[in-house]
């Protein structure tokens, strides 16, 4: 993923800018997770990971997918990208 300093890459920087989130990543870049495996990894509730799932997906930076499993529906959780690139304004040549 590609970054600059618009506007537009302003919501990872934002969706970065929290423990928690970076903690998701971390455990995203292990494997795939549900909510109910990321609540329960982090020690927070379910409502709460899920508010935070929602701001690193609107920043492109994870995936999600509804599953069945054992009679019930989870939402699994996976990384988009492994590599962020940011490229300051200004900045001559290509990184």
């Amino acid at each position: 993923m590609h970054l600059t300093t618009d506007t537009e890459s302003l919501r990872v920087y934002e969706a970065l800018a929290s423990e928690v989130r970076l903690r998701i990543i971390e455990l995203l870049d292990r494997k795939e997770m549900h909510i109910k495996e990321l609540a329960a990894e982090l020690y927070i509730s379910s409502a709460m990971v899920s508010t935070h799932v929602a701001k690193l997906q609107k920043a492109g930076l994870i995936n999600s997918k509804m599953r069945r499993v054992d009679g019930g529906t989870y939402k699994y959780c996976s990384l988009s990208t492994n590599c962020l690139q940011i490229k300051l304004s200004g900045s001559r040549g290509i990184c």
